[in-house]
């Protein structure tokens, strides 16, 4: 088992915080759909496997499609699950030129 202390999750809290911001700068709109999670579970531990579709707007490449596999590890504490891990392992990104939404509210990196 590992024991990370108090500390230490104050400090991977803040770095995914400024990670989180860096994504956001980069990509400021995106829709994230997860499906097919299939979860086992062994007493305190389990393990998952999530599918993953993203459509993003990168300022640097424009309107992404990314897809892939989130693989977790989960642990229960004290009656309370939460991730021990998250890995996300890409199928693939493809970039969808001249790709623009023609109907909707969403502006999806076109100009107001």
């Amino acid at each position: 088992t590992h024991c990370i202390s108090s500390a230490a999750s104050d400090v991977y809290k803040r770095q995914i915080l400024a990670q989180a911001r860096v994504n956001m700068k980069r990509m400021p709109h995106m829709h994230h759909w997860m499906a097919n999670a299939i979860i086992t579970l062994d007493g305190d531990n389990g393990h998952g496997l999530v599918a993953a579709d993203c459509l993003f707007y990168d300022v640097e490449k424009g309107p992404l499609q990314v897809s892939g596999q989130y693989k977790d590890i989960y642990q229960r504490r004290d009656g309370r699950w939460a991730f021990q891990q998250r890995i996300f392992e890409m199928h693939f990104a493809t970039p969808l030129q001249n790709w623009a939404p023609i109907m909707g509210t969403e502006r999806f990196g076109r100009p107001i």
